[in-house]
């Protein structure tokens, strides 16, 4: 998987449902899920007004380096224009809707393109899943969001990251797409980017909030649960199919010691990647 794409591109997936075809199992990619008990409708309560606001009610200019804060003005004014609300974000919100912008006028999207082809494909081929992620429950969700709402956490270096990609990266963005659409893993290595994604969930899993709320929620250790999870999915398949068809992100695929390096460090032979 790459994120960005462009939105309006037309995937040729022939080639990936020719394997699917023969394959005998799908493995999703490791993540983290969060679901709230039986309050469903949570996320449409007044409770969660403000939630997006830093708690002290500073404004991302007292709260920002100086010459942070200009580079946001910047890139603020041409995506998002000069209204005042998001000054009040915490850096987390406001980086993420100064991206989602930036990626719409800029004709890309993030993610919608490899699911639904893959899950289609799925279901035609009766194809069974294998899923290697986590998931954890938020018993008390109200208690979870007014603890939120007021703390502090360290996102400013995720805030950075946003920044320094669509400063630098907006251009090559569109030819990491071509390149993955065509398989080309040269060119992707030749045009590499921090992901400012797993940036953003390292910049805060260090807070004591998110801390607290992982351990409650019985996602202790979840980074090496899903490494464990991924290896065991990968190792059983290797034993027992003929074809197994596996989903990572770019990231994981090209990195030093990503999820595919940890298959080759343990003796088996990786082809291409």
């Amino acid at each position: 998987m790459l994120s960005p794409l462009p939105k309006d591109m037309e995937w040729d997936s022939d080639s990936v449902e020719a394997v699917l075809a023969d394959s005998e199992e799908v493995i999703f990619p490791p993540g983290i899920s969060l679901t709230a008990g039986v309050m469903k409708g949570i996320f449409s309560l007044p409770l969660l007004w403000g939630i997006r606001n830093n708690p002290g009610k500073e404004t991302l200019h007292e709260i920002l380096p100086e010459e942070l804060y200009q580079r946001w003005s910047v890139l603020k004014n041409r995506y998002l224009g000069s209204g005042k609300k998001i000054e009040k974000r915490r850096p987390l919100f406001a980086a993420f809707e100064l991206y989602q912008k930036a990626m719409e006028q800029s004709g890309l999207a993030s993610g919608g393109t490899v699911y639904p082809v893959v899950n289609k494909l799925i279901k035609k081929y009766r194809i069974r899943t294998t899923n290697t992620g986590v998931s954890g429950k938020i018993e008390d969700p109200r208690r979870a969001i007014k603890n939120f709402k007021r703390t502090s956490i360290d996102d400013i270096g995720c805030f950075k990251v946003v920044i320094d990609r669509l400063e630098t990266d907006l251009k090559v963005m569109r030819l990491r797409a071509s390149a993955w659409a065509s398989g080309d893993l040269a060119a992707l290595r030749s045009l590499p980017y921090e992901d400012q994604n797993m940036s953003c969930v390292k910049s805060i899993m260090g807070s004591a909030y998110v801390t607290d709320l992982m351990e409650s929620s019985g996602l202790t250790n979840a980074e090496e649960t899903m490494r464990d999870n991924w290896i065991k999915a990968i190792e059983n398949a290797l034993a027992n199919n003929e074809v197994t068809f596996a989903i990572l992100p770019i990231p994981e695929i090209l990195s030093q010691d990503g999820y595919l390096s940890m298959i080759r460090n343990r003796g088996y032979v990786v082809k291409g990647g």
